[in-house]
């Protein structure tokens, strides 16, 4: 099944995003961020890279409540390599030893088709 990002409402359950979905929080958080960019960005389910997750976590810490007080909480924290170890996201690009970070933050990520069907086994896709 094809959804579209503003299908999924990461804060629908509790207070921190896609809760019991990727098993650690770091990384529901970070699959919640991709989300919400993608939302922001068209709309569509494409890879984002992390200096367009930044962008967007600019502006909804400015104008997002949950992300705010999210984003305030020292104990929370994104990780993305998480979703990559766990198989539920990729880097997209050349080499699997090349990781994006700080010298690299325009490489893209994405959902693998494990990731996204986990949103969908989980009930985080809303029908339209």
């Amino acid at each position: 099944m094809s959804f579209k990002p503003s299908q999924i409402d990461v804060f629908a359950r509790s207070y921190l995003p896609f809760i019991d979905t990727f098993g650690h929080t770091e990384a529901e958080v970070a699959a919640a961020m991709m989300i919400s960019t993608m939302r922001y960005d068209g709309d569509e389910l494409h890879p984002v890279s992390l200096e367009q997750v930044n962008a967007w976590a600019r502006e909804a810490e400015r104008s997002e409540a949950h992300w705010r007080k999210l984003f305030s909480n020292p104990f929370v924290t994104p990780d993305i390599d998480m979703l990559i170890a766990d198989g539920y996201a990729r880097w997209v690009g050349e080499g699997p030893e090349h990781r994006s970070g700080p010298e690299d933050p325009v490489r893209p990520v994405e959902f693998t088709e494990r990731g996204i069907a986990r949103l969908e086994e989980k009930g985080w896709v809303a029908d339209v």
